[in-house]
């Protein structure tokens, strides 16, 4: 039959792109198809169909513009009746019940107990416009079309508020940084400074203090060295060392 010589290039897709030629596929050639003719039920390419009107002249072909006479492809055969819960298995029943199409398993696992369960080749085809369903369905398409356009704007808009709000929070990084970096350039001159100021005053105080320690070690030695040997000598270390004593008292008060 036509139908099995039949295919899509993309499996599921809204429309049908090609038919494979029926005779160039029985010699393992896959040619589209471009007319079909229905007493032979074969799908022809273009150089098949003359071959096949050069033979039968009284039989009538359909062209691409009359898609409505040609068979239905198997790859939409396989789309409809592939069970969408049981991937693999055709639906061929009915259940009224549920008004649910089933496969075998759907049957045996969820409709076993349901009273009316019939072969949808035993079903009544229920009285629609396909006219007024297909516009139905293109009216849902559209407003779809419209949702998805208006997620894609917003994700569009979203990333370049991400890309704008990461621009301002590198730029609020580099001001920090730079604002960091200049407090610790002066932080670091100030401390600098100080440790200087620091350094030079308790310099100048162990200095000082290991100044009078000094002189004042000196004056006690030569006080005990003098004794009453030389009253003189004795007077004048008497007053060295009250005088170094006022020093190093006047030191201390003010340390």
């Amino acid at each position: 039959m036509a139908a099995a010589s039949v295919s899509l290039k993309s499996y599921g897709s809204e429309t049908i792109t090609a038919y494979s030629c029926s005779t160039c596929k029985n010699k393992n050639i896959k040619t589209e198809a471009r007319s079909y003719c229905k007493i032979c039920d074969f799908c022809f390419c273009d150089k098949c169909v003359n071959l096949h009107n050069q033979l039968f002249q009284n039989h009538v072909t359909y062209g691409p513009k009359e898609m409505e006479e040609w068979p239905v492809a198997i790859a939409t055969q396989k789309f409809l009746e592939n069970c969408e819960v049981h991937k693999g298995k055709k639906l061929k029943l009915f259940c009224e019940d549920h008004s649910q199409l089933c496969c075998n398993n759907c049957v045996l696992l969820s409709h076993r107990q349901c009273s009316k369960v019939t072969l949808i080749a035993d079903t009544t085809l229920p009285v629609t416009d396909h006219q007024q369903l297909s516009d139905k369905i293109n009216s849902i398409l559209d407003q779809l079309i419209k949702l998805q356009i208006n997620w894609e704007s917003n994700l569009k808009s979203l990333q370049v508020s991400y890309e704008e709000r990461l621009i301002e929070v590198r730029s609020m990084r580099k001001r920090i940084n730079d604002t960091l970096d200049k407090l610790e350039e002066t932080t670091l001159k100030e401390m600098d400074e100080l440790n200087a100021s620091w350094n030079a005053s308790l310099k100048f105080d162990v200095d000082t203090c290991s100044r009078l320690r000094t002189e004042l070690t000196c004056l006690c030695d030569a006080i005990k060295k003098i004794g009453k040997k030389n009253k003189e000598l004795a007077f004048i270390a008497h007053q060295k060392s009250e005088e170094m004593i006022k020093q190093v008292d006047k030191y201390l008060n003010r340390n």
